[in-house]
């Protein structure tokens, strides 16, 4: 059996504090609000459409054909406030308004104009009434949320905005600084000797901003925890929350825990049950002084399938709750058989690997799924977490 606090309990700790202290909303243009998390409910400040208005391109109509056809409608024109008479039709564009009195909107393929300029359908009867008019507040009445809060915006949520009247969008985006720590770890060209190249710092840098989140700064600390207190406590002045790489375990060289109670914090998360990322912790209260509560941190493990398998299960959570999101969206909570070709669990523990679809749209193993190992996280579609009661999918922030 593997200890540490289990999986789901641990996701729902890292939640939970964020949840405690949700940043700051900030007022964000719409075209940077894609991927932000909502702040405040968006509210329909009219009726949307505002006006009744054709859905396609054709003629509107008023009573029975044959209809003498008078001047056309465009889309922006003025809504008329002349009623369409019984035997009459205009010419109208999609999103054009409609006149009072009309009965339907013959599409143009459907109808023939004489060459005295009467329309006639097609069809014996012509369209329904009611055909391809699009009444005003189809979509919603005014003053109808559209948008709730906590929701992650995609681009049909801001272009639902933008059609609704917003040219901006208050959001939650905590700021993050991210700490690679190891003496072994380099940054530039190839290592070599006992060292390893920086994996993890490019990948983070990525996986923040696809979480929501803001990365302030991304920074190395080699392994003296001295050096490492004093980056933790800088961070803590300027940072939501705090990530760090490696020294997670129990190790000669794994300092990350002293220098979180060297810096005021408190493990809430020591370890999870999980494989891999067992090592991953979650710790509050990170640079507490008087008058300050400090800021929360996750301690990612060193191994990178193991950091970026718990940044995207444990770490998510956390910015979720600092953003005012719900832990894990419904698709994620839904459990499913173990698929084919997956291992089962170990009794008390999750095992958390990535997956990617066969050419029928399967899920099966990427194969590659060592802790240390990259390849499989790379041809990954997501992550699947199998325990005792079967598989959940899970987001791959940033794939």
């Amino acid at each position: 059996m593997t200890g540490g606090v289990p999986f789901d309990e641990a996701r729902s700790i890292a939640h939970a504090l964020g949840a405690a202290t949700p940043v700051r909303p900030i007022d964000v243009p719409l075209a940077q609000a894609a991927g932000l998390v909502l702040a405040a409910d968006v509210v329909a400040p009219r009726p949307m459409p505002a006006f009744a208005a054709s859905a396609m391109d054709g003629w509107v109509v008023a009573g029975s054909s044959p209809w003498r056809v008078g001047e056309a409608i465009l889309a922006g024109d003025d809504p008329c406030a002349v009623p369409l008479e019984a035997g009459r039709a205009r010419p109208i564009a999609t999103g054009a308004p409609v006149p009072a009195g009309a009965l339907a909107v013959l599409r143009r393929e459907h109808g023939r104009l004489d060459a005295d300029r009467m329309l006639r359908p097609l069809e014996p009867g012509g369209p329904p009434p009611g055909a391809d008019l699009r009444p005003a507040g189809e979509e919603a009445d005014q003053g109808e949320v559209l948008l709730r809060a906590g929701v992650r915006l995609g681009i049909g949520a801001v272009a639902l905005a933008a059609a609704a009247g917003c040219s901006s969008l208050a959001v939650r985006r905590p700021r993050l600084v991210v700490v690679v720590t190891g003496d072994e770890v380099r940054t530039v060209g190839e290592a070599g000797g006992g060292a390893v190249r920086d994996a993890l710092g490019p990948a983070l840098a990525a996986l923040v901003p696809a979480l929501g989140a803001e990365l302030v700064v991304l920074e190395h600390a080699g392994d003296d925890v001295d050096v490492l207190v004093e980056r933790l406590l800088a961070a803590s002045a300027t940072a939501d929350a705090i990530v760090t790489t490696g020294g997670s375990s129990h190790g000669p060289a794994d300092l990350v825990r002293a220098a979180i109670a060297a810096a005021g914090g408190r493990i809430l998360v020591p370890e999870v049950a999980m494989r891999p990322g067992h090592p991953v912790l979650v710790a509050e209260g990170v640079g507490a002084a008087p008058g300050c509560d400090g800021v929360p941190l996750v301690g990612l493990p060193g191994n990178p399938l193991a950091a970026l398998a718990t940044a995207a299960t444990v770490l998510a959570p956390l910015v979720r709750g600092l953003q005012g999101a719900p832990p894990a969206t419904p698709a994620e909570r839904r459990r499913h058989p173990i698929p084919d070709g997956f291992p089962a669990s170990r009794p008390g523990c999750t095992m958390v690997l990535p997956w990617r679809s066969d050419d029928d749209g399967a899920p099966v193993p990427t194969g590659w799924t060592g802790s240390g190992m990259l390849r499989g996280i790379a041809a990954a579609d997501g992550l699947v977490a199998i325990d005792e009661t079967g598989a959940r999918f899970l987001d791959l922030p940033g794939r």
